[in-house]
């Protein structure tokens, strides 16, 4: 569960007890991570800081595709395209946000599902780019 990472057991003058200090678990990472695992200490953290730099950066790359989905719709907007021509376009630009709001409410940074994590970002990023190319192509072909 969530406690036993991010509220492990302590020991202080030979008790055991809970932490109450709901924390990042790198900064106990004797107490939160090496009961479970055998890997070193300094392996654990270089894990997690992978994980989530390769969040990071394809969590931006989402968050730019799906910001320049919403500006290709407007583009189509300010040139006449009806909501008729848009109604696809803008549920792409609505999957890709979901996508891309899911992983920044997940708040883990990649961690608690890696995989999931990148499945989902890759999803927003081909969602956004559907909706550009259907948006361009409402512009290109029918105005």
């Amino acid at each position: 569960t969530c406690v036993d990472c991010h509220m492990p057991y302590m020991r202080e003058n030979g008790q055991k007890y809970t932490s109450h200090w709901m924390t990042n678990p790198l900064k106990t990472t004797e107490e939160s991570c090496l009961k479970c695992h055998d890997e070193s200490a300094e392996t654990l953290k270089a894990r997690v800081q992978t994980i989530g730099d390769n969040t990071f950066k394809l969590q931006r790359i989402a968050g730019k595709t799906v910001a320049q989905a919403h500006k290709t719709i407007k583009a189509a907007m300010d040139v006449g395209a009806t909501d008729e021509q848009l109604e696809e376009p803008r549920q792409l630009v609505r999957e890709a946000q979901w996508y891309w709001d899911w992983v920044a409410a997940e708040n883990g940074m990649g961690f608690h599902n890696p995989d999931k994590i990148m499945r989902t970002l890759g999803l927003s990023i081909d969602k956004a780019h559907q909706c550009i190319e259907k948006t361009n192509a409402i512009m290109k072909g029918s105005l």
